[in-house]
């Protein structure tokens, strides 16, 4: 999987795509001159991704009137999508002027440690932990159709 046609295809929406090419250009830039900039670029989008991608998802099941939330591992790909989806809510949100100095914040914020990102994360990781407890549900009857899930035990 190429982690900057990851990132580049999650920053497009309705077909800027150009418009996203130079923010992305832009974003290395501002990150050579405001941080030291060490390595390539592949690099250090795989060590954001590291940070802010969640191990863990949900899929709800309804009994008897009442929803439940049934953590399960995520896919590599399915992660990646909800972490850069959660980066761009989050850099979005940043009061910066243009959108790749907010992408350089919230990216600054997010090797630090303090960001909403990151945050973000580890309150979807403490409630799969808190829903650990519905995991009977999910073995309970499985459909046929469905592919395998991998429940946490």
């Amino acid at each position: 999987m190429n982690i900057v046609l990851f990132f580049l295809n999650s920053l497009i929406r309705r077909g800027k795509k150009q418009k996203v090419v130079v923010f992305l250009l832009n974003f290395v830039l501002f990150l050579k001159i405001k941080s030291q900039f060490r390595y390539g670029v592949v690099r250090l989008l795989t060590t954001l991704l590291f940070r802010i991608v969640p191990l863990l998802g949900f899929f709800n099941k309804s009994l008897s009137g009442r929803k439940y939330k049934i953590p399960c591992f995520l896919t590599a790909k399915k992660a990646c999508g909800i972490g850069l989806r959660w980066l761009i809510k989050n850099s979005n949100l940043r009061s910066e002027k243009t959108f790749s100095l907010k992408l350089v914040g919230e990216f600054n914020d997010v090797l630090q440690g303090k960001s909403k990102t990151v945050r973000q994360r580890k309150e979807h990781h403490l409630l799969a932990f808190e829903n650990k407890q519905y995991l009977y549900l999910a073995r309970k009857k499985k459909k046929k159709g469905k592919g395998k899930r991998r429940f946490l035990l």
